[in-house]
């Protein structure tokens, strides 16, 4: 562990004025954080749990009620955003008779980026939500927003340790590379976003295995290994050793294990502050997970679960609801168990007791195969704004749930947040083929993975699985074997993570037009080449258009035959342009007309060949040519 990350102060207020930390008319950006710290006159036992502070702000076209959060001490913080330019009012209030945290009140006014700086920073536009047809993202502004992120599920743990510091130039990827040299990295690289869960609460290198259960039999972790030990658990405390929650736990004999959830430790988050902060300066729109859903059991079991865990899900809404994210409410990537209808019911009462995200940010969850069918749809679950796939499976299997939740007659916007990881041995619903030791063939998979995602409907985006996913970095031993993955600095070498961000050059070529496709594979012939299969990722063509013809975007997986496009405006001419995923470039096809029928055949591959070659996948755009 590097020294530095060890002696960095915590986070302290730089607008303390008084028992509020805005001077009345100061100027702010829109959608820059003006935080407003509140001191409470009377002692609580347990300020997290007995107490509920909250500002009314009002301004141009808003008027909400934006919960705070308990910070430690006396300390109460609520962090606000002006959403337009303009004079802005607020007046706290809370559910205690307490003279510090009630009846105060100050204004600010929100001025305007000017169009350069929001190009430099594209969070300046607001947070992201989904467009009018609810069928992708968009800014606040309404500038296009396509979720382009990498997995990093530890990344707000000590194995990204926070440094405060921007990385030298040409610095290395390897076994220390720190938080913001892996933002840099990935920002360089056209991501703008990571996948990570905000806390692990269990889990930490103790006496025990990775997998414990207490006297009672209840399941206190199930955690992933620690490289280099005989079984034992990953820790995931924070660069200063907090953890989230405090110690001891309620349990059964275990209680030096389970966390008191009803316990928050302030300082935890308050490293967590420095990466949301990090993130958001960056024109990062991080995909944030709460806790992992092995937490569950124990939380249920000792905890009054539906009340606590709507607690847990409001502190962090209430203490990073000025930044832009996406926030996904559990990490549910396995459905095992009778965990799904505790979780719905506690996060359809958090919904009922708070309501939405004031400041506009989306809500989803992470539920293997697909959140509709765990979770059911917005008149079910009232906080849901996103669908996701993912986790199960990692080949053609996806698809079908991807599709269905495109397909449902009020979209939301879909992408999947758990694909094929490249470099590692995918466990549960992976590909029959596993190449992690071949990059070439790896990095095939993982871009065949993204490609025919978003065109089976997950034009949200999507979440790139490399094997940074345990955040095995700083201060960890080398792997003791290389069964399972390779170092994620390595995976960075594949070609697949220089590749990624290809995908968007190709679907917003065309501008917003994307937003309008639908899903039209039926109308591919052959849509899947003889040898196809349902847990390869092979053979399979894939195909979106706007419902008026005028558009359609193609992929073809390695091993595709030439199709023929059914379903194309008759007699009509369209420009035909290939796109190569691995290199970015565009190839010019010619002009194509379509026949009586509707129909056009399509040309050869580049190259002519008539069948794409093993590990070579193209796209095409079609586009009608207008008179």
């Amino acid at each position: 562990m590097r020294a530095n990350v060890f002696t960095m102060s915590l986070f302290v207020s730089v607008f303390w004025i008084g028992q509020c930390s805005v001077h009345a008319g100061e100027r702010y950006h829109v959608w820059k954080t003006v935080e407003i710290s509140l001191n409470s006159q009377k002692h609580y036992a347990n300020p997290y749990t007995d107490v509920d502070v909250w500002l009314r702000l009002k301004g141009p076209n808003f008027d909400r009620k934006v919960y705070g959060f308990w910070d430690g001490g006396d300390t109460f913080r609520v962090r606000v955003v002006g959403t337009k330019p303009g004079t802005w009012t607020w007046t706290s209030d809370s559910n205690q008779n307490d003279s510090g945290l009630n009846n105060q009140s100050g204004s600010f006014t929100a001025v305007p980026w000017t169009e350069k700086e929001k190009e430099s920073n594209p969070n300046r536009r607001g947070t992201i939500r989904p467009t009018a047809n609810g069928r992708a993202l968009q800014y606040a502004d309404g500038t296009p927003f396509f979720l382009l992120a990498d997995t990093h599920w530890a990344a707000a743990t000590w194995q990204y340790p926070y440094e405060g510091r921007e990385p030298a130039p040409g610095f290395q990827l390897g076994p220390n590379m720190g938080f913001e040299e892996t933002v840099q990295h990935l920002k360089g690289k056209g991501f703008n976003s990571i996948a990570f869960i905000a806390c692990f609460p269990n889990w930490a290198l103790d006496d025990y295995s990775s997998y414990v259960k207490d006297d009672a039999g209840v399941e206190i972790r199930r955690a992933w290994q620690k490289p280099g030990t005989a079984g034992k658990c990953m820790d995931m405390h924070d660069e200063m050793g907090n953890r989230p929650f405090f110690f001891p736990g309620k349990s059964q004999g275990k209680q030096d294990v389970c966390a008191d959830f009803d316990r928050i430790n302030p300082a935890y988050w308050q490293s967590l502050d420095r990466k949301m902060d990090y993130f958001q300066a960056n024109g990062f729109v991080p995909y944030l997970e709460t806790v992992r859903r092995d937490n569950v059991q124990s939380w249920r079991a000792y905890h009054n679960f539906k009340k606590s865990f709507a607690r847990f899900l409001l502190y962090i809404r209430a203490r990073y609801g000025t930044k832009n994210f996406i926030y996904a409410l559990i990490h549910g990537d396995s459905v095992a168990g009778d965990w799904v209808k505790d979780v719905s019911e506690a996060c359809n009462h958090y919904h009922a007791q708070y309501g939405d995200m004031p400041f506009g940010q989306p809500t989803t969850i992470m539920a293997s195969h697909s959140s509709l069918h765990y979770f059911g749809h917005n008149d079910k679950s009232p906080w849901m704004q996103l669908h996701t796939s993912g986790n199960r499976y990692r080949h053609h299997g996806i698809y079908e749930w991807m599709e269905k939740q495109f397909r449902h007659p009020n979209p939301i916007p879909v992408f999947n947040n758990e694909p094929y990881y490249v470099g590692h041995k995918n466990p549960g619903g992976a590909p029959a083929e596993n190449p992690p030791s071949d990059p070439k063939r790896d990095s095939y998979f993982g871009r065949a993975h993204l490609w025919s995602n978003v065109l089976s409907g997950g034009l949200a985006g999507h979440v790139y699985g490399s094997t940074a996913w345990p955040g095995v970095t700083t201060g960890e031993p080398p792997y003791s074997e290389r069964t399972r993955a390779v170092h994620f600095w390595e995976s960075f070498s594949y070609p697949a993570h220089r590749q990624v961000c290809h995908i968007k050059k190709f679907l917003l070529s065309e501008g917003t037009a994307y937003r309008k496709l639908e899903l039209a594979s039926d109308d591919l012939h052959p849509r899947r080449t003889k040898g196809w299969r349902s847990d390869s990722l092979d053979r399979g063509a894939y195909m979106m258009r706007t419902d008026d013809k005028k558009l359609a975007l193609l992929y073809f997986e390695d091993l595709c035959e030439k199709s023929v496009v059914k379903g194309m405006e008759p007699g009509e001419t369209y420009s035909a342009a290939w796109f190569d995923p691995r290199s970015g470039e565009w190839i010019d096809a010619g002009v194509l007309t379509a026949e009586a029928n509707g129909t056009i055949r399509l040309p050869d591959f580049p190259e002519n060949k008539t069948q794409t070659a093993k590990n070579e996948d193209w796209a095409l755009k079609l586009k009608k040519v207008m008179p």
